[in-house]
């Protein structure tokens, strides 16, 4: 029989073919460095490339869902979890190799309810660095979140009922949300680590331009009066931009 690992491991993916493979083996490498079980699970988020083969190639557990949608897919992975601690990063994303030994750790304390860990990126530039210390720092001030992954009990992402599947962008940061307000109900704290990280690629700005984040903020006003506009815009910029190009920080 199975041994039930410590951690699951989600990861949604939409046609990811071309990164999957090298978040992969960042994982591998996170796991190997952790005295512990780790399942890693790929939600096959309605692809039509390569994705579900590359994925078992790489021994990963394959779930499908065909409600494209974000949401959707990490709850798709999340109800296949076999773990007691839930983790969650994007396919482009690799992690740093102390992420389930931080995850585990931050996990052993009751007091914690779940947090997430810090972000980096595969390049940079003035834009680039400009626009995540702004976002990171908007989470941070107003919110008291971070954004790039994230951990918890299977327990507490139940409580909260998980990834909210109506909301078609920004559904993490209500994720983290709800996941801080149910601690602080039971007095548990909602933590950013540092210590570990994703590594997350620029293939949105190689496309739309390093300042591609602030431009699309300071339409989101404008959008709101015009929802149907909003709507198209948003599937646009999270849904429909070409995968299939790797960014310039790619390796």
């Amino acid at each position: 029989m199975t041994e039930t690992p410590d951690i699951s491991h989600i990861i949604p993916a939409h046609n990811e073919e071309r990164y999957l493979p090298r978040t992969l083996a960042s994982v591998r490498r996170a796991v190997e460095a952790f005295d512990g079980r780790v399942e890693v699970i790929v939600v096959d988020n309605a692809s039509t490339d390569a994705t579900a083969d590359l994925a078992r190639a790489h021994g990963a557990r394959v779930v499908f869902e065909s409600h494209r949608c974000i949401a959707a897919a990490r709850n798709a992975g999340a109800a296949a979890a076999r773990g007691r601690i839930l983790t969650f990063a994007d396919a482009d994303s690799m992690l740093s190799e102390n992420f389930f030994i931080i995850a585990a750790e931050r996990m052993a304390d009751e007091a914690c309810v779940g947090g997430n860990f810090g972000v980096r990126t595969d390049r940079t530039s003035l834009g680039i660095r400009v626009s995540v210390w702004l976002v990171l720092a908007l989470l941070r001030w107003f919110w008291r979140v971070g954004g790039g992954s994230y951990f918890c009990r299977r327990a507490a992402f139940e409580a909260i009922g998980g990834f909210d599947v109506s909301r078609s962008y920004a559904e993490d940061v209500a994720f983290a949300r709800a996941l801080r307000r149910y601690g602080k109900a039971r007095r548990q704290r909602y933590v950013q680590d540092a210590r570990a990280h994703v590594i997350t690629s620029m293939r949105k700005a190689d496309q739309l331009g390093d300042w591609h984040a602030i431009r699309f903020m300071l339409k989101v006003p404008l959008m709101l009066l015009w929802p149907s506009r909003m709507h198209r815009r948003i599937m646009q910029y999270f849904y429909e931009f070409d995968r299939s190009k790797p960014s310039r920080g790619f390796e």
